[in-house]
């Protein structure tokens, strides 16, 4: 295994390596400055600020780096000593809610289970609260209560990152006031652009 300095700068390079996504390469460098900056100070005996956890909101459309990024900041803060594992668990509306009343609850503590020390991606997370079915609104909000859980640990060993569309993401955040406050970055992923696409086609 990498040393946690090598597994650092190597991750960053690897984001800094990544096709445009400027405004946000520049914002998780600072992140991860400052969080590996504060882990040091922690070390040294110094007192730091409760900061609570590192989750995240990723907004933009699809095919934008998101779930890249993400295995990234595993790597990242598991070199930080922050993750202890650091991988990207993975996780769609159908692993997480179940067809009767307290599957949806048995479901989530496996997957929260499986995730600790990792990071949980949850891509699309805007549907697990639809106001068009009932039902279907009731399981998914029993999701988002069970994220809670580990939302309000202060330590928990987990990242939860909920990515979608910008739009959708914002409105599921205001139907949940509870969870807004949990999530304390939030980071736009650009769409490429012409010479950008070509980039990446070229590489």
């Amino acid at each position: 295994n990498a040393a946690p300095k090598d597994e650092f700068e190597e991750s960053v390079r690897e984001l800094n390596a990544m096709v445009g996504l400027d405004n946000l390469k520049q914002n998780m460098k600072t992140l991860f400055n400052r969080s590996r900056f504060d882990k040091m100070r922690e070390e040294a005996g110094y007192k730091i600020p409760e900061k609570g956890g590192y989750h995240m909101i990723f907004t933009g459309n699809p095919g934008t780096g998101k779930t890249t990024v993400a295995k990234l900041i595993g790597r990242i803060f598991h070199s930080l000593g922050l993750l202890s594992k650091g991988n990207v668990i993975e996780a769609e509306r159908s692993r997480m809610i179940g067809p009767y009343i307290g599957q949806t609850e048995e479901k989530m503590t496996e997957l929260l289970e499986e995730a600790r020390g990792n990071v949980l991606f949850i891509d699309e997370a805007y549907s697990l609260c639809d106001n068009t079915d009932g039902d279907r609104k009731d399981f998914g909000c029993r999701v988002l209560e069970c994220l809670l859980t580990v939302l309000t640990e202060k330590n928990p060993d987990m990242i939860i990152i909920m990515a979608g569309y910008e739009k959708e993401m914002n409105q599921m955040l205001e139907m949940n006031p509870g969870m807004k406050g949990r999530f304390p970055y939030k980071f736009n992923f650009e769409d490429y652009n012409a010479e950008e696409l070509y980039q990446i086609a070229y590489n």
